[in-house]
């Protein structure tokens, strides 16, 4: 389950990890249901959700109960590990103007707006870094000041470089590159996070984002 959403009268989403089945309850319960998972069951009645994700799903899914998602305009995702593009069950054809996923499009389109949220995520990366590297008052200084979207990540490049380098001479490694593909430390690093970005995807579809639309880099032709 999921907080409680103001804007969504009281409605939850419901995350369900390697379904087994869904049985609708006896007559008198009205549209109930009970999912069985791994890891349990839940029993809910259908007008309390507003979004279904189904994670390494392996059973059955009755037409009566895509029937009644229609009916209860319910959207319901499939998700599995190294899915890249989910499969989604969208009864409504339109959004609504309070939506997470139109919110977050016209924030990108808004250059100003933008920006203020790159600064934001590379702000907070540097933090991160100087677990390692020392990041002097200035290059934040430098950051807070930029603009634009090339400038905020010429920023980060920069700064980056300085992280890895540092972090490959303190693995006795001087002189690797982040970006030899051919070494194994490089090897492990992409393994973890291949592993991440699944978990980040799912996240960024359960709350109903567009893992398409970032705010740091330019095309949005991958997620």
């Amino acid at each position: 389950w999921t907080w409680k959403s103001a804007n969504r009268r009281g409605k939850v989403s419901l995350w369900l990890p390697y379904l087994d089945k869904i049985e609708r309850l006896p007559k008198g319960k009205s549209d109930r249901y009970c999912f069985s998972f791994n890891g349990g069951e839940v029993t809910c009645h259908l007008k309390e959700l507003d979004f279904i994700m189904l994670y390494g799903a392996s059973g059955n899914i009755p037409v009566e109960f895509l029937d009644k998602l229609a009916t209860y305009r319910i959207p319901m995702m499939i998700h599995r590990r190294n899915m890249p593009r989910p499969y989604i069950f969208y009864p409504e054809a339109g959004v609504d103007d309070k939506d997470l996923l139109t919110a977050q499009i016209v924030t990108r389109e808004n250059l100003i707006k933008r920006s203020y949220v790159a600064r934001m995520l590379i702000h907070a990366r540097f933090k991160k870094f100087e677990k390692l590297i020392p990041i002097p008052t200035s290059e934040y200084h430098r950051l807070a000041s930029c603009r634009t979207i090339a400038s905020i990540r010429s920023i980060e490049a920069r700064v980056t470089r300085r992280y890895w380098k540092k972090y490959f001479n303190e693995i006795g490694c001087p002189g690797v590159q982040r970006r030899d593909n051919s070494h194994l430390v490089n090897n492990a690093l992409d393994a973890g996070s291949f592993f991440l970005y699944g978990i980040f995807l799912r996240w960024l579809l359960f709350h109903k984002f567009s893992p398409n639309h970032g705010f740091l880099h330019e095309p949005t032709s991958y997620p």
